[in-house]
């Protein structure tokens, strides 16, 4: 009876778990954006960083992550006896190598976790200057500004997580794509996945 309902609610649940795993990871590079804009444009900040348009950046992001993600729509189906099996698109090698493994490396981690860090080096960059500058220009030395050392903590510590927990993810994509799957396989993609859960 949990199978049979795990089997007919994972039709639903594993494309949109997938969009939200995607956006997920995309709304991260777009506070890392919003984060480095503050840093080097504060002047400009609230021109260019209102809700109204952080409502449309997240609606974009929202929209395409849903779109990108539509094809594992058609990646499983119940047999004649109610259990979840994979389709003929979930089978074909190409699709697996090209959209599955590929298009997972490239826009779930070498594109987003490379702007992510780049920003988020500029960034720490750009406060420690100006924590050096502003202690210079104090009489009190040892002044320490807590807001800027948060600030760079948080940078620090949101990249860390992210790249830490998303790892053995992406790590299993590679391996389900180019090799057989080895005697702890199953272990490593609920690893894998709660990982990536509990990253968001």
């Amino acid at each position: 009876m949990v199978c049979q309902f795990f089997w007919k609610t994972a039709l639903v649940t594993y494309p949109v778990s997938l969009a939200a795993q995607t956006a997920s990871v995309w709304t991260c590079v777009a506070i890392t954006v919003d984060r480095f804009l503050a840093v080097q444009y504060p002047l400009k900040m609230r021109l260019w960083c209102s809700p109204a348009k952080a409502f449309v950046v997240l609606s974009i992001i929202a929209t395409i992550s849903f779109l990108y993600k539509m094809p594992s729509i058609f990646e499983l189906q119940l047999d004649e006896c109610g259990k979840l099996v994979p389709t003929d698109l979930r089978q074909n090698e190409l699709y697996i190598v090209i959209y599955n493994t590929y298009g997972y490396l490239l826009l779930l981690i070498v594109i987003p976790w490379t702007l992510m860090i780049i920003l988020n080096v500029v960034v720490i960059r750009a406060v420690h200057t100006a924590y050096r500058i502003r202690r210079s220009m104090t009489k009190n030395k040892g002044r320490v500004d807590d807001r800027e050392r948060r600030c760079t903590v948080m940078a620090l510590v949101m990249l860390s997580t992210f790249i830490m927990f998303n790892l053995l993810a992406g790590i299993n994509n590679i391996i389900e794509a180019f090799t057989d799957y080895p005697s702890n396989y199953r272990f490593r993609i609920p690893i894998g996945n709660l990982l990536v859960c509990v990253n968001r």
